[in-house]
Order: structure tokens, then sequence, then C-alpha cells
């Protein structure tokens, strides 16, 4: 398929199921508005319509309704002798929402005016309207959703008040054609044009509240899955590399899908070496404000991020001490507590920041995190306590296994994809929250923690932001390259490595220190331990012992399609990508989405 076609497929597709969702929602509102019961499900159904209608701001232009096809076709082009999937994924991602609305889509082709009208995969609809300017939304002559009385009885033949509403519905008539779109005030519609339509019980059943809340229930998860691809998305389109294009990205009623990674984004691209104000606290203040021994109350979680001086800075209390002091606080904690304050504020599986504090006796800093919404005052436990503490009896189902290991890659994916670096990825850094109802963990909601060492893809930071060499905890799950002394700067394969150590251990439910001493206990090694290596063994080695575990034991565990997400984070295979906008994109068609496809 060539560039241009496929750009009008993409945009035919999307405007399909727009005016679909647009169809269910307004026939919900004129047929339920004046049942109260339905008033949430109608409520929220708007809210993802609008969540939907945003993801086409990737590919309009500036006026917002206009699609740029130009764009579209260059992206294909650009792209094609790769691997064309960028509008292969957007078509793909929409396409499993037409399947969800799919049912509505057959009465909107039949009863909807509108739908007939405008949809490009109508039998009714004009083609030769693609020759021209393409427009995502078709509405015309709109009015508040919402007018006065005054106004609803001079609507020109339009009978709008209660009773007379309420009268249709009874005797199974509805106005058809309504069409929303979005503006300053909240959502639009049109008169209806047309006639009343008898459409029967056997219609009105899908309208029906179980029907509805069913179909939002899907429509609602749909949005949440799309959230993780915004990231690759935007990369793939250019939206990084091309700062202008951003001005593009401005929301849907209220609606903005593209915020958070734009937020993540923009801390990427400057350095503020200011404080944080919002979030910067004495350490007086935020001791007070730390849990403690018998503290039963406390929703607080803290985060230590400690420099490690060189001995002469140790020793000397003046002029280099003092200058460690300012490298540290100035290249590190204030850029890190704005990247923790937004990605806490979106939607990338962490915790939302309550403040932070800078001890510069001891050198650290302490960044303090709220506990979820609903959550219960016990401490959190992480993925390797869950692992190693059988007693308790925290070994997963396979389904549970599963969405842990998404809920990493996906927030991974996405980090890496705005321009930042994890650099600490750790199943002690994955944590689970305990309910407040009692009912124990909630394993559905794992969040990613242990920043401390995050940094920009771009930054020269100092040697202070890395983590600790010869601890067996932490050199397990560190790539090959970055032992001491490192062979290389930190890019995101190492990352992408350390993300597959923590697959494995979740597809064999054995912690990667478990596996070391397997093979430690079958294959002595020689002492003394040398350069990049744990207790002897290479670091080289380690990473072969690794894959041949993936490859002998994961399969018939978690399915060959999640050994070969594990594969690929271990072997490197996206070594060739470091440096292109297509990384993040090949992350997710590589990684992402064979641990999603396990899961279906």
């Amino acid at each position: 398929m060539d560039g241009l076609s496929a750009a009008f497929g993409l945009v035919a597709l999307f405007k399909d199921v727009y005016l679909t969702a647009q169809f269910i929602q307004n026939t919900a509102r004129t047929l339920r508005a004046h049942e109260k019961e339905y008033s949430g499900i109608i409520l929220e159904f708007q809210i993802q319509v609008f969540r939907y209608k945003n993801l086409s701001r990737l590919f309009r232009k500036q006026d917002g309704n206009v699609v740029d096809i130009a764009m579209l076709t260059a992206v294909e082009k650009v792209l094609a002798q790769q691997h064309p999937t960028y509008l292969k994924m957007v078509h793909d991602t929409i396409s499993e929402l037409r399947d969800i609305l799919g049912e509505y889509t057959v009465l909107a082709m039949a009863l909807d005016e509108s739908y007939q009208k405008n949809s490009p995969l109508s039998p009714k609809f004009d083609r030769t309207r693609f020759g021209h300017e393409v427009l995502i939304d078709d509405s015309s002559d709109l009015e508040d959703e919402f007018p006065d009385q005054n106004e609803q009885k001079s609507s020109g033949g339009r009978t709008s008040e209660p009773n007379a509403v309420e009268a249709k519905v009874k005797r199974g008539f509805w106005p058809l054609s309504w069409t929303a779109t979005s503006g300053k005030k909240g959502l639009k519609r049109n008169h209806p044009v047309g006639k009343a339509v008898d459409f029967g019980p056997a219609v009105e059943w899908w309208f029906t509240k179980d029907k509805l809340g069913a179909t939002l229930e899907r429509f609602v998860k749909w949005n949440k899955n799309l959230e993780h691809l915004v990231g690759p998305l935007m990369a793939g389109f250019g939206f990084y590399d091309k700062k202008a294009l951003q001005a593009r990205l401005q929301p849907d009623g209220d609606e903005n899908i593209f915020e958070g990674s734009l937020k993540l984004s923009r801390l990427s691209d400057t350095f503020d070496s200011s404080p944080e104000k919002s979030k910067v606290i004495p350490w007086d203040e935020a001791e007070l404000r730390m849990p403690h021994t018998g503290d039963s109350g406390s929703r607080i979680l803290v985060e230590y991020k400690k420099f490690d001086l060189r001995p002469a800075q140790r020793e000397d209390s003046n002029s280099s001490r003092n200058s460690a002091i300012r490298s540290g606080t100035e290249l590190y904690g204030h850029q890190l507590a704005r990247l923790l304050s937004a990605a806490g504020n979106q939607h990338f599986n962490t915790l939302q920041l309550h403040a932070y504090s800078f001890n510069a006796e001891m050198v650290q800093y302490a960044f303090l995190f709220d506990y979820p919404t609903g959550s219960a005052t016990l401490a959190p436990i992480s993925l390797h306590e869950m692992i190693v503490d059988r007693e308790r009896g925290f070994k997963l189902e396979l389904k549970q296994r599963f969405r842990v290991a998404q809920a990493l890659v996906r927030s991974i994916g996405a980090f890496h994809a705005v321009g930042w670096l994890h650099k600490s990825i750790r199943s002690h850094g994955i944590k689970f929250f305990f309910s407040a109802d009692g009912k124990g963990c909630d394993i559905d909601k794992p969040y990613l923690a242990d920043f401390g060492f995050a940094r920009p893809v771009d930054a020269n930071m100092t040697r202070y932001n890395a983590p600790a060499v010869g601890d067996p905890e932490h050199d397990l799950y560190r790539h090959p390259e970055r032992y001491d002394p490192p062979e290389s700067s930190f890019t995101m394969v190492h990352d992408i490595y350390s993300v597959g150590v923590v697959l494995l251990e979740i597809g064999l439910w054995e912690t990667v220190r478990m596996i070391f001493d397997e093979f430690v206990d079958v294959e002595p090694v020689q002492r003394p331990t040398n350069f990049r290596s744990v207790e002897g063994v290479s670091a080289t080695k380690i990473q072969s012992v690794l894959m041949e575990e993936a490859k002998l034991r994961l399969g018939h565990r978690m399915g060959s399609t999640y050994r070969e997400a594990v594969m690929c984070c271990l072997e490197g295979e996206m070594y060739g990508f470091i440096g292109t906008r297509d990384f993040a994109n090949e992350f997710q068609k590589r990684v992402v989405d064979k641990v999603n496809f396990s899961l279906k």
C-alpha cells in the first residue's frame, strides 16, 4: 500500500469509528436523558468520545479539524524502507475499538443519516469528497448542547420540551443525525434532520443500562491502553523532533492525551537547576513527614539518593566538598523532582511526588511519595519480596504475572519515548500496595519506583548519577557494558536489558540472585573476583546464563511470544535503533506488543 492510500485508509477508519461513537452517545442521550440512572453513563461516554477524538490531533492541521494528509503520507514514506508500521499501528489500534463498537456501527449504518453521509466506510458516502479537504468533524449549524427553553421553542419545527421528548421515547421514536463536536463550551449538536424512526424494542435493547455500561467499560479500557501508545506515536510522527508541531496537540473538550508525554519531553530537553518550589521543603520538615517506627498511620513512601563522594572529597571539608554538593544539587535533584512530579500526575504507573528535600551534611536527597488513593497504611511490598517470601503465599497467578510484566514494559517504553532513562530497573523497585478494604495486595496496580538515578537521555551528568558497583543485588540486573569500569555511556538498551532480567524473574518466579546461585552451585567458579564480574562470574557469562534460562525454561511457563520479548531485551536487539525516532516503535513492536499478546 502506498503512503497516500495508507493515509486515506487511516482517516476513513478513524471517522467511521468516531461517527459510530457519536451515534451511541447522542442516541443514548435522546432515549435515556430523562432517566437519572443513565446520566453517569452518558457523561462518561462523552468523555471517552473526546479522548478518542483527541487522538486525531496526531494528523490534524493547526486549525484542529482539517486532516494533514501530506504529513501522514510523509510519515509513511520516510519510514517505509525500515518498516511501514506507524500508520499501521494507529490503524490496528482503532480497528480494536471498531470491533468493540461494531454492533452499533451496523445500527448507525441503517439508521443514522449523519453516519450514512459522512462515514467513508458507509455505502452511501460520496467518495469524491476525499479528493478535497478532509475534515475530522463534518458538523455544521452547531448550537449549545443545552439551549434555554426559549431557544428550544423557536428551533424551526423541533419539539424539545421535556414532555414531548419523553412522549417520543415512550412511543419508540427518536430524532436521528445528531452529530457531536468539541468547542470551548463543551459538546455541541446539530439540529435533527430527517424524520423520526420507529426502531422498536429490538433496537432499544442496545441502549439499555447493562448493554451501554458493558460497551462503556470496554471503551474506557481501550482509551487507557491508548495512553501507553502516545509516546511511541508522537516519536514516530515527529512531534519530538519538530517542536513546532507540538502546538497542534491541543485538548478536545477537557481531554488531552498528549499532555503528560509533552511535559516529560520538555523536561528532558530543558535543564533547570532551580528548585521545584511547590515540592521542595527543609530537611527538618521532611523528617517530620517521614514514617517512623511504630507509626501505623503514615501514608508516605521515602526514597533516598545519596551522593558517593570520592575519598579526597570526604576528607576535604572545604572547597571540593562544597563543589560536589553543588554539582549534586544543580545537576540532579531539582530536575529529577520535576520528572517525578510530572510523571505522578499522569499515567506512567508512578507514585505522586509529595515533597523532596536535600541534606547538605549527609549529601543526600529524600523524595517523599504519597500512597495511592484507597490503599491501606501498611508498607508496600516489592515484587522481589513477593518472589523471595514464599511462606506468605505471594505466588501470582499466570494472568497476574502477565499484567505486572505489561505494566513494567509500558512504563519504561513511555519514559524512553519522552527522552528519559531509569538506570536502576530491578524487581526491588516494583511496588504493590495493600487495599484499604483488607482484601490484600492490589496486584493489578504495580508502581514503578527507585528513580534515584534517572536522567534525560542526552544529559551530561556527573559520576554521582550511577548505581553502586560491586553490589550483586544491583550488578545482576546490570548490562555487561555497565560493569565497573563501564565500557560505554548509559543508553536505553542498558535499561531494556534490566527490563529483560525482571521479565525473566516474573516468568520463572525466581529472583535473578536465585538463578545465579543455582548456576554457581552446579558450575563452581574461580576466585577471586575480577573486573566486570559478580563473585568471580564474568558479566558476559551472567548474560549468557540468563539467556539460556530464558530459552530452556520460559517458553512452557509463559509462552513463546513472552520468551521472544525477554530474549529481545537480553540479547540487545534494539542497538541498531539507538538515537533514532524509530526506537520507541521498535520497542513497542518487539517487547510491549508481545507481552500484551501473551495476556490475551
